[in-house]
């Protein structure tokens, strides 16, 4: 015999009077319980005989109304019901895994303040401040370079004071050399662009438009003179743009494209924001005439790190959480970054920052994750 007085045998209207199935927790525990036909949670399932056939009574704590379904055709109708008002588009079981997702980074990802631009898009790089190091690391890469290059005229003319046809040889010699390296060069990027065309998906208007469409605009946002031809790969997440000759290419892996799948997309806006930035601070370009600082130890490596410095808050501009989200799964991987709390991550790694994390970066032309997450956590308050 049921111990509850207030007895509701109508499903739809103890769904209609149920406070509780607000909260995703509560909902997807009353559908996983019916459907299992045992007590889980704060849901409690009873079974008793009745008129020959079986009748189940549900019991949510905090509803005063025990819910009573009159045998297997009441239990299947309501849980139709519940799919029909609630997942009519998903599985059970993914739905609440998006929502444990959700509800985990809103504790773990929480960040405050306005984005620079102040959510209103990326308006202009005229306005738009890089990295202190960048522009730091930058400017001694072209000195070393131009005491390169004033070192070979130099030599060049020295060669001509000593003798015309030394210095005829010398000219030819370096000429001869630079077009063999250019053509070196030129070879390997072909052959690395014709093995990524050849092993690749373009995207376009036709194929996957919802990612084209946000190159598209962030590109004309950003200011690019032309959109980069854009490619998806199987891989882990990560991405990276190239050139060929005048050519620009975006390569996204497919784990990357995969945080979209759900309809989020905003870590792929970061993403893509991130890579189309190298291409407008021309990263790509200024490699090549400072080849001849890289015989510095360390500095290139220091001035591509304070370029993806830059190149985050540029991706930042375009989504804030993205940002977040994006970096931090470098660190652990898509499957498991909303249940790492970010401040106490950044907490953890700083006091763990001794000799031989600093020494091991320099090596690095990309900088630890948990500095580039205190890196966007601070420019989210000082922005500009």
């Amino acid at each position: 015999m049921n111990e509850h007085k207030n007895i509701e045998k109508d499903y739809r209207k103890w769904v209609l009077f149920n406070n509780l199935l607000g909260d995703f927790q509560n909902l997807y525990e009353l559908y996983t319980s019916v459907d299992s036909r045992q007590s889980k949670g704060g849901v409690s399932f009873h079974e008793e005989p009745h008129e020959g056939g079986i009748r189940f009574n549900v019991v949510q704590e905090g509803n005063n109304a025990t819910l009573e379904l009159n045998g297997e055709g009441d239990r299947k109708r309501f849980l139709e019901y519940l799919v029909q008002l609630h997942f009519p588009n998903q599985e059970i079981e993914e739905w609440y895994q998006t929502k444990v997702g959700e509800k985990e980074k809103s504790v773990n990802h929480s960040i405050s303040g306005q984005s620079p631009s102040g959510g209103k898009g990326f308006n202009s790089l005229s306005k738009f401040s890089i990295h202190s190091k960048e522009s730091k690391y930058y400017n001694i890469r072209v000195f070393f370079s131009v005491c390169f290059y004033f070192a070979i005229l130099g030599f060049v003319v020295s060669s001509f004071l000593t003798s015309v046809m030394a210095g005829v040889m010398i000219v030819l010699s370096i000429a001869a050399t630079i077009l063999l390296l250019a053509l070196l060069r030129r070879i390997g990027q072909g052959f690395f662009i014709g093995v990524m065309k050849g092993s690749a998906v373009k995207i376009n208007e036709q194929q996957y438009p919802e990612i084209f469409q946000i190159v598209k605009n962030q590109a004309k946002e950003i200011g690019l003179a032309e959109i980069p031809e854009v490619y998806v790969s199987s891989g882990h997440f990560n991405a990276f743009v190239t050139r060929l000759a005048r050519k620009k290419y975006l390569m996204l892996y497919s784990e990357v494209i995969e945080t979209a799948l759900k309809g989020d997309f905003e870590i792929l806006k970061f993403i893509v924001g991130h890579e189309l930035g190298h291409l407008k601070r021309r990263h790509l370009n200024k490699e090549t005439w400072l080849a001849p600082s890289s015989l510095i130890p360390f500095l290139r490596q220091a001035h591509s790190r304070a370029c993806e410095y830059t190149c985050d808050r540029i991706g930042h501009h375009f989504s804030k959480q993205g940002s977040v989200e994006g970096i931090l799964i470098l660190a652990t991987g898509k499957e498991i970054h909303s249940k790492i709390n970010i401040d106490r991550y950044i907490e953890d790694a700083n006091s763990d920052d001794s000799f031989w994390v600093w020494f091991s970066e320099k090596f690095l032309s990309h900088p630890y994750t948990f500095k580039r997450l205190s890196q966007i956590k601070k420019y989210e308050q000082v922005g500009y």
